[in-house]
């Protein structure tokens, strides 16, 4: 599974409308274990540190945290991805 867009994907998200809100889909899935610098902390304890930080950079450029949560179960998928949990990110516009 890839971490970063291609290329062409971030192309395909820039020519949408430049000055309306994009909302981006976050689907975490969480190591048992961190690796360094944040070992000896599980794997969403080393996440729930990078998205504080996070939050702080996202809202300093006028997004926000629409909405965050833990996944327990899916209703329709074709197999179990193994999502942990899912964070809604809201940025004013393209542009940024």
């Amino acid at each position: 599974m890839s971490i970063y867009p291609t290329p062409e994907q971030f192309k395909t998200l820039l020519e949408g409308p430049p000055d309306q809100p994009v909302v981006m889909v976050n689907l975490l899935r969480f190591k048992p274990k961190a690796d360094a610098p944040d070992e000896g902390l599980s794997g969403a304890a080393a996440y729930q540190l990078y998205g504080d930080q996070m939050r702080k950079i996202v809202e300093s450029h006028g997004g926000r945290i629409l909405w965050s949560g833990r996944v327990d179960s899916m209703v329709i998928a074709d197999a179990d991805p193994g999502y942990h949990a899912v964070a809604l990110v809201e940025y004013p516009s393209r542009k940024k």
